[in-house]
């Protein structure tokens, strides 16, 4: 008898375990092309591959001739990078955590 309770209990762990992580998909803020950060507090929830908000800010111009272009969502696989020329730049962050990527410029 203690066996069996044993075992159901276990069991009742392992389906709770699985139900918890389904339960607690990452959500991240969404926006295409936008040229404003106020322009990307749309949130997606992301599938169950994706481990990563990301935010993606490519830049061109200077002073007040900058333009910008911000891209963010959910990724599978994410690497961190900056890239600035002086005149155009890009930078991707990423972050692991839901609506971790709410900063921008």
């Amino acid at each position: 008898m203690a066996t069996m309770m044993k075992t159901f209990f276990l069991a009742s762990l392992l389906v709770a375990a699985v139900c918890l992580e389904k339960g607690h998909s990452l959500r991240c803020f969404h926006c295409a092309d936008a040229s404003s950060n106020w322009d990307c507090f749309k949130t997606q929830m992301c599938p169950a591959t994706d481990k990563f908000c990301v935010t993606t800010i490519i830049a061109a111009g200077r002073g007040q001739s900058d333009e910008r272009q911000i891209n963010k969502g959910c990724s599978s696989n994410c690497t961190e990078r900056k890239v600035d020329t002086g005149i155009a730049s890009v930078s991707t962050k990423c972050c692991s955590s839901s609506l971790c990527n709410v900063d921008g410029p």
